[in-house]
């Protein structure tokens, strides 16, 4: 479940100071997980039916390691570095200089992998895909992206990205959104997502980003959780069941227990 902090960006985002937004986004999260008799998950072990793991999608709040540490306590796991504009992590993919990742971000990042933290970079520039992955071990991934080669834009990564990220035995979610296939059918996203599938195995995994994108963007028949059902017939046309339940559950839950607590 993802805190969103980014402010200016939309003119109704320009409200609160970001680490203020984050603190009181992760008391409104533990009261919906109160409701609806979900779990809130600090360790991998944990992940299960109703599990919530909370992560920050933009570190545009931290100010310090210290801030970090503050979130680690209040149960945060995951942390994006960036959004769409960049901070003094890192470069984002639309930043007019890729700067890579500061050396607040290299504390920052250090941090929160000693702490059990996962690190994502989606939405990360190319330098600061690669400052990451060539100066750190531990739980890194990519949420929700795209592949270059199907839609050609920044925010997607490469399959040497995907080659990184499998090598450091993390995951790389895929968006089903035209931002990130491109302007294909169901049936071509699937088609060419289930090749991905079979090349890295233990990689590849659901990164949907429902919630994250509008109907402009939407692919027909995969623009939201109703449509799993039939998302996962049409996977099933060409996965087998081994490849379907690592794609669908497995690789995420094996990822988040090896590296998150």
């Amino acid at each position: 479940m993802a805190i969103f902090p980014f402010r200016g960006y939309y003119e109704f985002s320009d409200v609160e100071e970001p680490f203020r937004f984050t603190t009181r986004s992760v008391e409104n999260i533990y009261r919906i997980a109160e409701r609806y008799n979900w779990r809130v998950v600090l360790r991998g072990s944990d992940v299960g039916e109703g599990s919530i793991i909370m992560g920050l999608e933009g570190g545009y709040g931290l100010e310090e390691v210290n801030d970090l540490r503050t979130l680690h306590r209040l149960g945060l796991r995951l942390l994006g570095l960036v959004w769409n504009k960049d901070n003094p992590i890192c470069a984002s993919w639309k930043a007019h200089r890729d700067y890579g990742l500061t050396d607040f971000g290299h504390e920052i990042v250090g941090e929160a992998l000693r702490r059990g933290m996962v690190i994502d970079l989606a939405h990360a520039s190319d330098r600061t895909f690669f400052d990451v992955v060539s100066s750190f071990d531990g739980g890194i991934m990519v949420s929700h992206t795209g592949l270059r080669h199907m839609k050609d834009v920044k925010r997607n990564i490469t399959v040497r990205m995907v080659e990184e990220i499998a090598r450091k035995g993390g995951v790389v979610g895929i968006a089903f959104a035209k931002l990130f296939l491109g302007d294909v059918s169901m049936e071509k996203a699937v088609v060419e997502i289930s090749a991905l599938v079979r090349d890295f195995p233990d990689t590849i995994a659901v990164g949907s980003d429902f919630f994250g994108f509008g109907k402009s963007i939407e692919i027909p028949g995969m623009g939201g959780v109703e449509d799993f059902p039939a998302i996962y017939r049409a996977f099933a046309r060409h996965l087998n069941e081994e490849l379907l339940d690592r794609f669908f559950w497995g690789n995420a839950a094996r990822f988040f227990g090896r590296f998150m607590g």
